[in-house]
């Protein structure tokens, strides 16, 4: 991939910025221990390891960027990474990072890719974003997604029917794009329904491509995910040892 991508500069765009409400924690679950680091730091640590290439722009909220500090030091975090601040929504944060990275692109003439990642998703792999850069490359807008096993049903105050489950499918992180057509999408004014990227991006126009994800690749939220999380973590440190 890096002899395809050489003339664009790789970003990943690191959402941090929950609150931890949802995880019964004071602490913001991005930074609640798991086995050995903070999460956000197994997440941090996996990208750089991909490729030493990527760009990582890390969004947090200023009111964590002294703990993400005092964090790094005390748990040795070796990541190369550009802070950008969170906003009262998804979208604002995002935007942020986006005009961070608008403002690294200014300092060079190369073209630039995104991916953009939530920060508690630590089981992502490498195939993925490869897979996801080269077609962002191609001017396609990349969401990561894995086909429903559940059934499903539509539920509103004049419906409630069950779907075809084969049709639906459950969207993960990373979303890769052009800089061009992301940055220009978060141009616009905030709407409720932008839940997402693909959301956003969709809204001007833009079709979508989707890309097999990865089942492990869980969004941590719930006490119950750490819980699984953790022992992925010692399944992975078992297959590396045998």
């Amino acid at each position: 991939m890096e002899m395809q991508c050489s003339s664009y500069n790789l970003y990943v765009l690191v959402l941090a910025c929950g609150v931890g409400s949802r995880m019964q924690s004071s602490m913001p679950k991005q930074f609640m221990l798991l086995y050995d680091k903070p999460i956000v730091f197994h997440t941090l640590e996996k990208l750089n390891s991909f490729d030493e290439n990527y760009k990582i722009v890390l969004v947090i909220n200023k009111e964590n960027e002294g703990l993400f500090f005092s964090l790094s030091k005390e748990y040795n975090l070796r990541v190369p990474i550009t802070i950008a601040y969170g906003g009262n929504e998804r979208f604002f944060s995002v935007k942020n990072g986006l005009e961070k990275i608008s403002e690294l692109q200014r300092k060079t003439n190369k073209k630039a890719l995104v991916a953009i990642h939530d920060g508690v998703r630590m089981f992502v792999n490498k195939q993925i974003f490869e897979k996801s850069f080269l077609l962002a490359r191609e001017n396609k807008n990349v969401v990561t997604a894995i086909q429903s096993t559940d059934s499903v049903r539509m539920m509103t105050e004049e419906i409630n029917k069950s779907l075809n489950r084969k049709q639906i499918y459950l969207v993960q992180t990373p979303q890769t794009f052009a800089f061009e057509i992301i940055y220009k999408a978060y141009q616009q004014d905030y709407k409720e329904q932008f839940t997402d990227d693909a959301s956003v991006v969709e809204s001007i126009g833009e079709e979508i491509t989707i890309v097999e994800g990865n089942r492990k690749n869980i969004k941590i939220t719930y006490p119950l995910d750490l819980l699984i999380a953790e022992t992925i973590l010692k399944n992975e440190e078992n297959d590396r040892k045998y």
